[in-house]
């Protein structure tokens, strides 16, 4: 038996559709009543809620960056904070300050691992070094061209 989200009650699990290979959190009757109510009027909905979104900008921004973080890499704010701070503010290969420019995180792809902090030119060129069938394909091409 599961919950539904939106009228608070107990049903099987039959009246909930999948999404993504999970169950959804409102039963299918929920989600029906939602989906007419939606339609009735679309447009005024949509731009009450690019309002609610224009006027929290900076929040949803936030709140995107720290979600994508936990997410992807399965960092905290803090210890991107962390991370900055003991690299001075500085892309840990280059030296490059972060001060106009967006910090990337450096990850093993195997593992996972975070690894430091890099500015976009060294991130790129590290991934290329890092794969190396294609380090080698780059090196052969380089020499056919001499």
């Amino acid at each position: 038996m599961n919950k539904c989200n939106r009228c608070k009650k107990f049903k099987d699990a039959k009246e909930f559709s999948i999404f993504r290979g999970k169950l959804n959190s409102t039963c299918k009757d929920c989600r029906v009543k939602n989906n007419l109510w939606y339609k009735e009027d679309t447009e005024s909905k949509r731009s009450k809620a690019r309002e609610r979104y224009y006027k929290n900008r900076d929040k949803v921004s936030s709140y995107r960056f720290e979600y994508r973080l936990m997410r992807k890499y399965s960092l905290t704010k803090a210890s991107w904070d962390k991370m900055l701070e003991d690299q001075h503010n500085k892309c840990a290969i280059c030296g490059v300050e972060f001060i106009s420019l967006k910090p990337c995180v450096d990850h093993d792809h195997k593992t996972g691992k975070v690894r430091a902090l890099l500015c976009r030119n060294c991130n790129l060129r590290l991934y290329a070094i890092e794969d190396e069938s294609f380090l080698l394909k780059a090196q052969k091409y380089l020499k056919s061209m001499k």
